[in-house]
């Protein structure tokens, strides 16, 4: 999963279209992908519809620099529950 810094939806061509009204548009807008990449990995780790054993890493890319930094290490979706049915 892959969120990025200096979000700037406002005027942006999706913005037009996403029937959303500029001024709503700074309360969308992530302002900490750091913890928005987190926050993402575990909702996904939460979802029960998701298949157990799917990998899921939480990454951020930094505009400026075009560095991508792993924040959320690789992690196994729900594999406590698939070690418990192994035993």
């Amino acid at each position: 999963m892959l969120q990025h810094t200096d979000c700037g939806i406002k005027g942006a061509p999706v913005a037009r279209r996403s029937c959303v009204a500029d001024d709503k548009l700074d309360d969308l807008a992530i302002t900490d992908p750091y913890k928005a990449i987190a926050i993402d990995v575990a909702a996904r780790e939460a979802n029960p519809n998701l298949p157990d054993g799917i990998t899921v890493t939480g990454l951020v890319y930094d505009v400026k620099t075009c560095l991508i930094e792993t924040v959320v290490p690789a992690t196994v979706l729900r594999h406590e529950l698939d070690q418990v049915r192994s035993t």
